[in-house]
C-alpha cells in the first residue's frame, strides 16, 4: 500500500493519466480486501494468483470496463467444511507448458525435500514452544503449496498460521498436515511423471 502511495504521487506530479493497479495477496478476510480497495488498488486477485482471474482483470481494464468487485473471496470456511481438492491440476498443467518437463521436475524436487525439512522444523518448533516459528514454517510451506496448485495443503497451514494460537492450531491438525504433505508429494509426482 505504501507503493502504490509513492506511485500514485509520481503520477499526479507527471500529470499522467491513472494506471490501474491490482493487489495480489494470500489476506484473504473481507475486511483486508476492502483495505486494499480503500488505498486506491483498482481490483484484488487471493493467492495462489489464478492466470485466468489475473486475464479477465487486465482485459476488464484495458476494455474500460468497471471491476467487478462481487467475486471477493468470502469469509473463511468453518472448521467442520471440507477442505479444498488436493490438486489443481490445472496450475501444474499451465506450469508444465511454460516451464517445461524437466524444470518442473526440478522445482518439485525441491518441494519434497523442502517440505520435509520443514515438518521437521515445524516439529522441533513444537517442542520448544515456539508459536511464533509455527506460524513462519506453516506461512512459508503455505506458500510453496499454492504456487504449486496444492489446494488441501494450502488451506491446513493457513488455519495453522491464522490461528489464535499456531502451536495449538498445529497441534491439533499436526497429523492431518503430514498426511496432507504426503498425499501432496504423490499428486505431484503423478502429475509430472
Amino acid at each position: 500500500m505504501e507503493l502504490l502511495g509513492e506511485l500514485r504521487e509520481r503520477e499526479q506530479v507527471k500529470q499522467q493519466g491513472t494506471i490501474p493497479f491490482i493487489a495480489i495477496s494470500a489476506h484473504v478476510y473481507n475486511e483486508e480486501v476492502e483495505c486494499y480497495l480503500a488505498a486506491g488498488f483498482d481490483g484484488y486477485l487471493p493467492k495462489p494468483l489464478d492466470k485466468d482471474a489475473l486475464c479477465q482483470l487486465i482485459q476488464s481494464h484495458l476494455e474500460g470496463k468497471t471491476l467487478l468487485t462481487e467475486a471477493m473471496p468470502c469469509e473463511p470456511e468453518p472448521e467442520t467444511a471440507m477442505t479444498e481438492q488436493l490438486l489443481n491440476e490445472r496450475i501444474i498443467q499451465d506450469d508444465l507448458a511454460v516451464l517445461g518437463k524437466a524444470k518442473m521436475q526440478q522445482i518439485i524436487t525441491l518441494f519434497v525435500d523442502g517440505s520435509d525439512e520443514m515438518l521437521h522444523q515445524l516439529s522441533q518448533a513444537e517442542e520448544s514452544g515456539n508459536s511464533t516459528q509455527i506460524k513462519q514454517i506453516a506461512h512459508k510451506l503455505k506458500g510453496s503449496a499454492g504456487s504449486l496448485g496444492l489446494s488441501a495443503l494450502h488451506d491446513i497451514c493457513m488455519k495453522i498460521e491464522k490461528g489464535t494460537t499456531p502451536l495449538e492450531a498445529y497441534q491439533q491438525r499436526k497429523d492431518a498436515l503430514v498426511d496432507v504433505v504426503q498425499q501432496s508429494k504423490l499428486a505431484l509426482l503423478a502429475a509430472v511423471s
